[in-house]
């Protein structure tokens, strides 16, 4: 159906994405749609070969264009998918380097109008952004408004913006474009531009709702994994009472966007929060020196702020004309606030009385972020550290408009690269200019001198903000574990407050209004008031808000249960009836995982973490409780994807993707007897990264998943293709290695091993079936999507058994399948859905985002009815032969006969009037009401009878299985004969 929605985010007319130049558009379509909502259906289209049926290549395309020579590259007109008519299209821009677009004919439009522009989107990765160009009559450019869409991955949607014409506007042209910043990989078809108008839309699918209307068997579980992922912090006064202001990472796309809260500091009481509609997070915040506080968000690249006079936090629209990060922040003069963004390490400054963003300047060419910002108000200096490269430190007089001078770097501070990119923070006390260098401390005065620098410190300045002691002649900072030190400037010397807040200084300020120097403060873990003068805390509150998080992998638990890890940390229990799912453990960021003896084992992300948990002692308010017994980092390695259980060596393994800016992954063997592991690097493969485990019992082999993709930031090592790899335990080699798609794919992942001793897995788009009997593998279906070049994929796909029905459930790309080995057919169960897990009792868990769906696995025996009546039946039930009734959870009155050769499925029912069979092919009665006589005689096939309360008598006789109550015992008021149970 069509899912549509008006994008409700403003824009800042008249400011381009480039300038003097036309962006231009592509609309995508998939598998065939709904109609577009009738309000647009009876508006004119405006566009000419909006469905891009007319022309087969872009240069081809009848009134469209490519936004420069060379841009249709990017273009590709196509048959596969469509939502309307024959033909879509897809953008694939996998170029960083520069913008693209596609453009449509001229149009007529009318000033003071408001005109729709909409479009079917299948989006795989990225988002288009939407332009329209308004012209006067003489041809010259009036305005170009702009919106970015972001619709589901996976699933076709129906994008909605809507653009005023402005004064003078006669013509307009649209465009889709992409920004050349990162991949975006999406089909668009069906589009529209036309008057908009008043009628009433279709109310939007929530994100819940989009994943429940494909499929009657889907239930919600509601957002199991909650997250305490804060922003920086800055401190104010409300009412008189000291304050934190956070924001914390959300999860929009599941209906949960970040959120800014205020929290008293003595108190830890939360006393105000606002949601940042449309944004993930804000990965700073800072407070002007008129006491309102400023954020930028992310991925929406808007601008915010809280005004804590009214309690009202505002969207004050995008931040530029492109995809801002906003990263360094100081409040300047007079209410004003700088801003240092990626990319190109531009410096903005905010007008505290108009809202508009100036931008004062790119810092230099090769430079990218600028993470760390500080304000000298009595010299109107602005100090920037600016990175991506190389660590640098600038001086900028004027208020950030005069001259720029660099005054550190590493010829002036010697190994200051060492180990970082960054200058990560920086702030100015009293005369001194405290930077954050790789976990370094670099003291600098504010002409640029080097006061103190130690390149060989180690994981010394930790947290967000140096802050100003009892008196400007000192500061404090935490180190290493949450010891508070202090810096005593005269004397450059460091010294100990005698203070641990058990976490890093993110910020905090001094108050001696009372005559006792008492530090307000935000740790990565709580508010706190810390008494100077006596070394001694004086309150720790933990902050207790917390909000759902993006759900990063669900894995099988003990005794059938299911657990779900969140990203970037959260691990919380299942609760199967979606109630009351168990407290979030705030650690993680867990990525595999198995079971052994009862307890859980988990790899954790960094240094691919080798972890346990045990549920006699697992108490999720201490992390503790679930130990590191071993780690990779020595061995290069971080991210553990795959994780597997022997217990015929009574060994786990877990499969790793190398570190930062490495190749080389590594399988970790870990001997359960002994406790000791081993760590196997290029004997697993040269430059092989595993992303998953499976073990194999019928042949005592270990299977593993591998990936050409090393580390983020690593340089290609010339694998063309993933591999599925063989590898004995016992010898600890190689064995063979298997391209299982039959040509090369880049990643083999979702590794798993059903009752006969089959393999499957995904290995990009393909679901692969390798039967070591035999040693040839089989594609058996398509559940996802290639990869696109130039783009890291790690885990992808997951591939589990349901023991409920004997069938394959995928999760690809985005798309839920389910495969019957039996029939060989493949069926698409919905789209939106990543990962999944099944459970003992054979359901599927499937995760969209934060929201936790069940799929709920027909058995077979029900899989197999050829009736199912939803509705009370008045009349009785007569089950003719050959047929397969099932009945659940409705009433039958005048009783049920069954007649020779049919079947009955009964469970939770009430029958008024006794159940007769006779030569049934089969009787299974569970949990059921009965008012009257039962008689099953003859019976061919099985006979339970389970649960079950009868008010009358029960006769059986000549059936070819004596009774099975399967252990729940029937209570029978009336005689029985010949019922024997077992």
């Amino acid at each position: 159906m069509t899912m549509g929605y008006r994008s409700s985010t403003g824009y800042r007319a008249g400011v381009g994405l480039l300038a003097g130049a036309l962006l231009a558009t592509a609309f995508t379509g998939a598998t065939q749609l709904d109609a577009r909502p009738a309000a647009a259906a009876e508006a004119q289209n405006l566009l000419a070969n909006a469905s891009f049926e007319e022309g087969a290549t872009t240069l081809e395309l009848t009134a469209w264009s490519p936004l420069w020579i060379g841009s249709d590259k990017f273009f590709t007109v196509t048959g596969d998918p469509v939502s309307h008519g024959e033909q879509s299209l897809r953008i694939l821009d996998e170029n960083d380097a520069g913008a693209t677009g596609l453009v449509s004919d001229e149009v007529p439009v009318e000033a003071g109008q408001s005109y729709e522009f909409s479009y079917d989107q299948l989006r795989t990765s990225g988002h288009l952004l939407l332009m329209t160009y308004f012209f006067d009559e003489e041809g010259t450019q009036i305005s170009r408004p702009y919106e970015s869409e972001r619709s589901t991955i996976g699933q076709w949607e129906r994008s909605v913006s809507e653009f005023t014409a402005p004064a003078g506007a006669v013509t307009a042209k649209v465009m889709f474009y992409s920004a050349g910043e990162g991949l975006v990989d999406t089909v668009v078809d069906d589009a529209f531009f036309g008057l908009a108008t008043e009628a009433p839309e279709e109310p939007e699918l929530s994100p819940v709702d989009k994943i429940l209307v494909q499929d009657e068997r889907i239930d919600y579980l509601g957002a199991p994994v909650t997250s305490q992922i804060p922003s920086q912090a800055a401190q104010g006064i409300e009412d008189g009472r000291h304050v934190s202001y956070q924001a914390f990472k959300g999860n929009p796309t599941s209906g949960y966007p970040a959120t800014f809260a205020v929290t008293d500091v003595a108190s830890g009481a939360q006393l105000r929060t606002c949601t940042i509609d449309g944004a993930d997070h804000a990965r700073n915040l800072n407070i002007a020196d008129d006491g309102r506080v400023y954020w930028g968000t992310y991925h929406d690249s808007k601008l915010w702020r809280y005004d804590p006079a009214t309690g009202e936090c505002t969207d004050l629209g995008r931040i530029s004309d492109v995809k801002d990060s906003t990263f360094g922040m100081s409040p300047g003069s007079d209410g004003s606030m700088y801003i240092g963004s990626y990319p190109d390490a531009r410096l903005f400054k905010v007008d505290p009385v108009t809202d508009e963003v100036e931008l004062l300047r790119k810092i230099g060419d090769g430079i990218d972020y600028i993470h760390a910002i500080a304000y000298h108000a009595p010299t109107d200096t602005l100090y920037v550290g600016s990175g991506g490269r190389v660590p640098q430190i600038w001086k900028i007089t004027e208020g950030g408009r005069g001259e720029q001078t660099l005054i550190a770097d590493e010829t002036t501070a010697p190994r200051l690269n060492e180990g970082t990119q960054f200058v990560g923070r920086m702030d100015i006390v009293g005369d001194r200019i405290l930077a954050q260098v790789g976990l370094r401390m670099l003291v600098l005065d504010l002409d640029g001198n080097v006061v103190h620098w130690d390149p060989d410190q180690t994981r010394f300045f930790f947290g967000h903000h140096v802050i100003q002691g009892a008196t400007a002649d000192t500061a404090i900072f935490s180190t290493d574990g949450g010891e508070l030190l202090a810096y005593d400037i005269p004397a450059n010397t460091f010294f100990s407050t005698g203070i641990d807040i058990g976490g890093y200084l993110s910020n905090g300020v001094v108050d001696t209004s009372g005559g006792t120097p008492l530090l307000y403060g935000t740790s990565s873990k709580a508010v706190f008031v810390a008494n100077l003068e006596t070394g001694e805390l004086v309150s720790n509150e933990p902050i207790e808000f917390a909000q759902p998080t993006l759900i990063q992998k669900l894995f099988p638990g003990p005794d059938g249960g299911v657990w779900a890890s969140g990203y970037m940390v959260g691990l919380a229990e299942i609760d199967k009836a979606g109630v009351n799912h168990g407290p979030t453990m705030q650690r993680g960021q867990f990525e595999s995982a198995a079971v052994r003896d009862g307890k859980m084992y988990f790899g954790g992300y960094g240094h691919a973490r080798f972890d346990v948990l045990d549920p006699a002692t697992y108490d999720p308010v201490d992390t503790s409780t679930v130990p590191t017994l071993f780690d990779g980092v020595a061995q290069g390695q971080d991210r553990p994807f795959g994780m597997a259980y022997n217990p015929d060596r009574d060994e786990i393994y877990m499969g790793s993707v190398a570190t930062y800016g490495q190749t080389q992954g590594a399988l970790a063997i870990w001997d359960a007897g002994t406790g000791e592991h081993d760590w196997l690097t290029t004997e697993i493969g040269e430059d092989e990264n595993i992303i998953s485990v499976a073990y194999n019992p019928n042949d005592g082999l270990v299977y593993l998943g591998s990936t050409v993709d090393g580390g983020l930031g690593s340089v290609p090592s010339g694998h063309t293709a993933g591999k599925l790899i063989v590898f004995d335990p016992a010898t600890r080699t190689v064995v063979k290695t298997i391209d299982p798609a039959g040509e090369e794919r880049e990643g083999v992942s979702g590794l798993m091993v059903d009752p006969d001793g089959v393999v499957w897995g995904v290995a990009e788009e393909a679901l692969f079936a390798y039967d070591p009997t035999t040693g040839e593998s089989t594609v058996e279906a398509t559940v996802g999507g290639r990869y696109s070049a130039g783009t890291t994929y790690w885990a992808y796909g997951t591939v589990s058994r349901s023991d409920a029905d004997g069938r394959i459930y995928v999760t690809a790309g985005y798309r839920f399948s389910v495969h019957d080995p039996a029939t060989g057919e493949t069926t698409r169960i919905a789209n939106g859905l990543q990962w999944s897990a099944v459970d003992g009792e054979g359901d599927v868990y499937v995760s969209a985002g934060a929201n936790l769906f069940r799929y709920d696995v027909e058995e077979v025996e029900w899989a197999s009815c050829t009736e199912k009546p939803a509705a009370d039946i008045a009349d009785g039930l007569v089950v003719r032969s050959g047929e397969v009734v099932c009945i659940d959870g409705i009433r039958v009155d005048e009783g049920v006969v069954v007649e020779a050769g049919g079947a009955l499925l009964m469970r939770d029912t009430d029958v008024r009037g006794g159940i007769q069979a006779d030569g049934a092919a089969r009787i299974e009665v569970r949990n059921t009401e009965v008012r009257g006589a039962v008689a099953v005689t003859a019976t061919t096939g099985a006979f339970v009878f389970s649960g079950n309360e009868l008010r009358g008598s029960m006769t059986c006789a000549d059936n070819a299985a004596t009774l099975d109550d399967e252990g729940s015992a029937n209570t029978v008021s009336g005689a029985i004969s010949g019922c024997v149970e077992q």
